[in-house]
């Protein structure tokens, strides 16, 4: 690469001294091209330029790492939705056939998109999904977009998709700090694996605060488009580093596409019938939804609430 500047070794002349150089007029067209975290398999692999790379334990180099520490620097407050229309393969990846950065419509450059919004689509419907056990899903997955970023290397945020199943994690451990009135971007976070599930399930633990330093940096990177555009609130096209992988053991979707059909014929007009009575309508009753469950305070947060306790009484202490 630097073989390409090889005619330019002397200095800027005088006359272009001062003139504004909007490289970013060609430098845009390479697209975003971020990392990703992946953690299929419960291993955390960095996805960078198409290369993954496994990161392993510092205590043992012959093992992958069970746990890592990052800041969150930001994450996307909705819910995004990715489906697949095909069963996974082992060692697949890949685009999904549908996807959505903001669960409202799908995302501009989707496949194959499934409905105009997410809320009308048949993919997005509780049971539209039957796993190998029996148990009813939807068969477009929620997931959250959230950008991370090693602690001793906040300039190079990546994406991290946080999976269904830790969606509920991640909404305790954010309220937990709420709660202390510690935003999620000012400690260092430990994200390891929950071993007591067969697929990859995270969980978080504050482990101390950032640095000044670290905090003025992270400042830094919300106030560019980097971050933005890793959770999906600034629009880019999909990069080939954008941390899609098609979910293990997820058979076909049951739904079939939702497509626009023919206008029916209209039928004859009936006759009017004489006007009856007003009668009062019926009071509307507002639909459940059968994946939402509710837990008490008490429930939700006791063990975080304890580490995090426990984490800032030792930093008062020190």
């Amino acid at each position: 690469m630097s073989n390409d500047l090889i005619a330019l070794k002397q200095n800027l002349p005088a006359f272009l001294a001062g003139a504004a150089a909007a490289n970013s007029d060609l430098t845009g067209h390479a697209g975003a091209g971020f990392p990703a975290m992946s953690i299929k398999g419960k291993v955390f692999t960095l996805v960078r330029g198409g290369e993954r790379q496994i990161l392993m334990s510092p205590a043992d180099p012959d093992a992958p790492a069970s746990s890592i520490e990052v800041i969150i620097l930001k994450a996307n407050p909705k819910n995004s939705k990715t489906f697949y229309a095909e069963a996974y393969v082992d060692g697949s990846d890949g685009n999904p056939t549908c996807y959505s950065n903001d669960g409202v419509k799908p995302a501009p450059d989707a496949a194959e998109p499934q409905c105009k919004t997410c809320a009308a689509c048949p993919q997005n419907v509780w049971g539209s999904r039957t796993g190998d056990n029996g148990s009813k899903g939807k068969a477009c997955q929620d997931n959250a977009r959230v950008a991370i970023a090693a602690p001793d290397a906040i300039n190079d945020p990546m994406l991290l998709r946080v999976p269904p199943a830790s969606l509920k994690p991640l909404s305790e451990f954010g309220a937990a700090l709420e709660k202390r009135g510690v935003p999620y971007n000012a400690v260092i976070t430990k994200l390891g694996f929950d071993h007591t599930q067969a697929t990859p399930k995270l969980t978080f633990k504050a482990v101390n605060y950032v640095t000044a330093e670290q905090f003025a940096a992270v400042q830094e990177q919300l106030a560019g488009d980097v971050v933005g555009q890793i959770i999906g609130t600034v629009a880019v096209a999909v990069a080939p580093d954008d941390g899609f992988e098609m979910p293990a053991g997820e058979p076909p979707a049951a739904a079939k596409k939702a497509e626009d059909k023919p206008a029916a014929k209209p039928k004859a007009a009936a006759p009017k019938p004489k006007a009856a009575p007003a009668t009062p309508p019926e009071p509307e009753v507002e639909a459940t939804n059968p994946a939402v469950v509710v837990t008490s305070e008490d429930e939700a947060g006791g063990d975080l609430l304890g580490d995090i306790d426990a984490m800032l009484g030792a930093l008062d202490d020190a």
